[in-house]
């Protein structure tokens, strides 16, 4: 898809969760397990089934309608599970959007810190380029060395370099969210003028991100998947007892009725103890699923401790960078001027324009940093999602 302008992160953000294959794929194991539960639940209507025999030139035929009356906990357990199982199915659609998200949310402040970087890089070249042709007059004018000019070259063509890697590494961002997203991106990324607030406190967002994680609700629905097979597979050390009318067609011997409604009982327990077997291994399964749920939890905690930090140490560090980046750029004016009464050296002028340039590459990467890691607080949290995307501005 074309972009007449710069695509922001919320359009971004739809247009991949939209085409991702692994969101795609879960859609498609949901709609699997909506028929599953479909099909579970027609276990409670009759069932209809045909027989043909034929025995020395003669043939028989019956239609049986068969209705369970009783199956031991298998029918609601099959339902149960199914159930379950849809669940799963369903969280695990969110899961895939919120990891597909984060993924892209970290890769879109990437870009945007690029892109800073990149500006930041131009207008060092630029100085650098003026500081040359300055040096160039001086020694032209044998006022300073050749070693000076030389200096100052070398260091012109470093910052080509840098601006030439950031612009590589920027094309590499670009052509990856191209991909995943499937809108072009030439226009370039607008960032959001100011994300939604992030709860007031880490515990706060522990809290929210225990209440919103869909891998929880899709492990919590695991268990109680493992609980439904448990019953199902109980239900088969137990009879099943059930309704039947049957028809026969054709010839029928002298004395038989063409049509017998009768009740029936039906217990299929399986080779030897393999029954018993498997209600110890369904419950095994149970124990496995509870335990899953107890190392994500803790898992998602140190997700959320760590974004958390992220997030107060980078904020933490913008100002005082800001605040550097700022008084550096009057060094570079200030020490040209010693430099031309002979106070200080030609290096140090130079010195002078690279700390200044690292001082605006640590405030553009602390910037889009407090960005990053606040967007993945607020996913984290469940307080941006699929759903709710608008959230971020058009």
């Amino acid at each position: 898809l074309g972009s007449g302008g710069p695509v922001g992160l919320a359009r971004l953000l739809e247009a991949t969760v939209s085409v991702h294959p692994s969101v795609r794929a879960k859609q498609g194991e949901l709609q699997a397990a909506g028929f599953d539960l479909e099909g579970a639940n027609w276990a409670r209507f009759p069932s209809v089934s045909s027989e043909v025999q034929a025995d020395d030139g003669t043939r028989a035929a019956a239609i049986q309608v068969q209705q369970p009356l009783w199956t031991g906990g298998r029918i609601p357990g099959q339902i149960d599970l199914a159930t379950a199982n849809r669940e799963a199915a369903s969280a695990a659609v969110i899961e895939a959007e919120q990891q597909v998200m984060l993924s892209v949310g970290i890769s879109f402040y990437e870009f945007v810190r690029q892109e800073a970087r990149i500006e930041i890089a131009r207008a060092n070249e630029t100085e650098h380029r003026r500081l040359l042709e300055m040096i160039q007059r001086r020694v032209r004018s044998e006022v300073s060395p050749q070693a000076d000019e030389t200096l100052a070259a070398a260091r012109a063509q470093q910052a080509v370099a840098e601006r030439l890697q950031f612009e590589r590494a920027l094309e590499t961002a670009r052509v990856s969210l191209e991909q995943i997203s499937g809108i072009s991106l030439a226009g370039g990324l607008r960032a959001p003028d100011k994300l939604p607030g992030v709860p007031v406190s880490e515990l706060e967002a522990l809290d929210s991100a225990l209440d919103f994680s869909a891998e929880r609700r899709r492990l919590q629905a695991l268990v109680v998947a493992a609980r439904a097979q448990i019953d199902v597979t109980r239900a088969g050390t137990r009879p099943t007892v059930y309704a039947a009318v049957r028809q026969q067609l054709g010839t029928l011997s002298p004395g038989l009725d063409r049509t017998r409604a009768f009740l029936g009982v039906e217990f299929k327990p399986g080779p030897g103890l393999s029954s018993l077997t498997a209600v110890q291994s369904a419950a095994s399964r149970v124990e496995a699923s509870e335990e899953a749920v107890v190392v994500h939890e803790r898992q998602l905690a140190q997700q959320v401790r760590a974004a958390w930090l992220d997030l107060q140490a980078q904020t933490l560090q913008l100002e005082p960078s800001r605040a550097i980046a700022s008084s550096t750029d009057e060094v570079v004016a200030s020490y040209l001027r010693q430099y031309q009464v002979g106070r200080k050296t030609w290096l140090d002028v130079l010195n002078a324009q690279r700390e200044t340039t690292q001082a605006r590459y640590s405030v553009a990467d602390l910037e889009a940093g407090v960005q990053a890691a606040h967007l993945r607080v607020l996913m984290l949290s469940g307080r941006i999602d699929a759903r709710s995307l608008s959230r971020l501005g058009p």
